[in-house]
């Protein structure tokens, strides 16, 4: 059984190495970022998430909200791309028009657009490259006009509102060997909180990306830094005690 400092300390290293957003927590009824998760699932759509996700994967949800238990994850404000990393768009039903972009902030831009619009076949995977951090940014169009922008961390969109939903679905993906291919569905909200239309069922737009990792290692800051420390000088003196008994 590990010492308490032990625990301590890997508890402290799995905080200083997770991306920094917690996994979504908002409130639908509009407390902000508190309160309990509620994707919509209203009658409005023929193809809710859930639906859609067990189109694609043979499952049999019946809730969105428990697909989201099962599946979502906790984000960094980026995402880390790996070689081979691939980006695939496997549904859209909006009325606006979507730039999904990826942006690596050294110059390299990746970007997906998609007119107004519904369609439900898997478009074709597209490269990411090179290797790296990347930030990522739904735009929104209606007709030629920018109608909003939305990042991954939701701390950075106007509306403090989570519009990109994170699934890790690696389990569904194999190579050849057998191995388990890193792979995330990432399932946009394209409208504002406090928007008339707005209805948060995040079908609006759905991608795959393949070859990622959701929990890069970040930059921490000072104050981690010094609690880091002072955990990892916990250790020794615990196992000399251990010793000594």
């Amino acid at each position: 059984m590990k010492s308490a400092a032990l625990r301590i300390t890997a508890c402290l290293a799995s905080i200083l190495f997770l991306g920094g957003v917690a996994k979504a927590d908002f409130d639908y009824n509009g407390n902000g970022l508190f309160g309990t998760l509620k994707i919509n699932d209203h009658g409005l759509d023929s193809n809710p998430l859930y639906s859609v996700f067990n189109m694609h994967f043979g499952t049999d949800y019946k809730s969105s909200n428990a697909l989201y238990t099962d599946f979502g994850v906790a984000t960094g404000s980026q995402v880390f791309v790996g070689p081979n990393a691939t980006i695939q768009a496997i549904y859209k039903d909006a009325k606006l028009s979507h730039d999904f972009v990826l942006d690596n902030g050294l110059g390299d831009v990746h970007t997906f657009s998609y007119e107004s619009g519904k369609f439900e076949n898997p478009g074709s995977p597209q490269s990411i490259a090179p290797p790296g951090l990347y930030n990522l940014a739904m735009k929104t169009y209606n007709g030629d006009i920018l109608d909003g922008t939305y990042f991954l961390d939701p701390g950075l969109n106007k509306d403090k509102m989570i519009h990109m939903l994170v699934f890790d679905v690696s389990e569904f993906f194999l190579d050849q060997s057998g191995n388990i291919i890193k792979t995330l569905l990432i399932a946009l909200e394209d409208l504002p909180f406090g928007n008339a239309y707005a209805d948060w069922d995040y079908n609006d737009g759905m991608y795959l990306v393949q070859y990622v990792d959701y929990t890069p290692v970040t930059t921490p800051e000072p104050a981690t830094l010094l609690i880091f420390a002072v955990g990892l000088a916990v250790v020794p003196f615990a196992r000399r005690k251990k010793n000594v008994r």
